[in-house]
């Protein structure tokens, strides 16, 4: 199998349709939010789109341009409470923005 690099958000198209038709998307970690779980640069993580999510998953959604990779913390009507492992502040995020 051929590896190409490229930045993940040069892909954002790609990888919604993608997720969209129920198929895996692997990438390596950028970024330290997430660490001790996860670890920049060194692990490699395959998603792929569920029809719910529970407490404690790790979701993948975007906003503003930037893709984040973050767990769920509390399940509410229209919004998860998520953060990552390395942080404290809770984001809110409306259910409709996870991939």
């Amino acid at each position: 199998m051929k590896t190409v690099s490229t930045k993940f958000e040069d892909l954002s198209e790609v990888i919604l349709e993608k997720l969209q038709v129920g198929a895996e998307v692997s990438f390596r970690i950028k970024g330290r939010s997430m660490e001790p779980t996860l670890l920049d640069g060194v692990d490699i993580v395959t998603i792929q789109a569920q029809e719910t999510y529970k407490k404690y998953d790790i979701v993948l959604y975007l906003v503003r341009g930037k893709w984040i990779l973050h767990r769920i913390h509390k399940v509410l009507e229209d919004v998860y409470l998520i953060c990552g492992d390395n942080q404290i502040q809770l984001e809110t995020v409306q259910k409709s923005c996870i991939v």
